[in-house]
């Protein structure tokens, strides 16, 4: 644990991405069908850069999650592998007029590279040329990298996604993730993605006229905070106030990267109880909102 943290201060590790699946929009329209679709505006996704977005339903909440990058001709979604196929359907319904398509994609790989020197490390893949695609994305905790590579290609990787010590990282960065700390129950100002996911001066999307008077009126009335614990706790356990009065539930959770034998999570709670400093009670062990701890630290 200690030598991936160091190695995300001083350096970078890849990690291979076996939880996302692919979608590629083609088409002289694809950016303006697009851009009618997700929450970012699609004609910011340039050569070696990468969005977050999402796609929202009617009632403004979180669809999907996606990294988007450019790929040539065409635009690659990136996205928790479960929801992959309804969200082609999905979006595969709201082509009427505009001359694009979506379908999936199974032929590639995803490594993802986090760490100070994500940058440098994504230039020297694209110098040797390992994978067709690579884009540095702004996550709100720095830049993470991401690259695709073919699936019949010699493995360049490292790291599992699911690896226990990766997972601290992701948690000890405040990064949550779809599906884990938050779904399609939420909007994205309770997930705090509105910062990084939404572009509030962009055309219409789907969906976008709650997410923009959400934002205007700030009338959510939960949203993610991370907390630290001294042990770990399964999702759904509840969370409640010092006095036992409930405020939210746990939801992922993660051994604390920088500190032994402490734990760090999400809890979804209500706005008043995600204040940084506030003591919660998570089941029956005391909490901490925390900062993000490597929240200082800048890819």
């Amino acid at each position: 644990m200690t030598d991936l943290l160091a190695r995300y201060r001083e350096g970078s590790f890849s990690v291979r991405r076996d939880d996302l699946a692919a979608a590629v929009v083609t088409g002289p329209d694809r950016v303006r069908w697009l851009n009618g679709m997700v929450s970012t505006d699609v004609a910011k996704v340039g050569a070696g850069r990468g969005l977050l977005s999402l796609a929202v339903g009617r009632t403004g909440k979180i669809m999907a999650e996606f990294v988007m990058i450019a790929r040539g001709e065409t635009l690659v979604l990136l996205m928790a592998k479960g929801i992959r196929d309804a969200v082609v359907t999905h979006f595969a319904h709201h082509l009427i007029m505009d001359d694009a398509e979506i379908s999936p994609l199974d032929s590639l790989r995803v490594v993802q590279v986090v760490g100070s020197t994500a940058g440098q490390t994504m230039d020297t893949l694209r110098s040797e040329r390992r994978g067709d695609a690579h884009a540095l994305v702004a996550t709100g905790a720095g830049d993470d990298g991401f690259f695709l590579v073919d699936s019949n290609a010699p493995s360049v990787l490292e790291l599992s996604d699911d690896a226990p010590e990766v997972e601290a990282v992701r948690v000890a960065r405040g990064l949550p993730r779809f599906g884990v700390d938050y779904n399609e129950t939420h909007y994205p100002q309770e997930a705090l993605l509105e910062k990084t996911h939404v572009a509030f001066d962009k055309g219409c999307y789907l969906g976008q006229e709650v997410v923009c008077m959400l934002e205007l009126r700030g009338h959510v009335k939960r949203k993610l905070a991370l907390v630290t614990m001294g042990s770990t706790a399964p999702a759904g356990t509840p969370v409640a106030s010092l006095e036992g009065v409930p405020v939210g539930e746990l939801h992922g959770a993660a051994p604390h990267a920088g500190e032994a034998g402490k734990t760090l999570a999400f809890v979804m709670v209500k706005v008043a109880f995600a204040e940084l400093g506030r003591e919660l009670r998570v089941g029956d062990q005391l909490a901490l909102v925390v900062a993000p701890p490597l929240a200082a630290v800048t890819p």
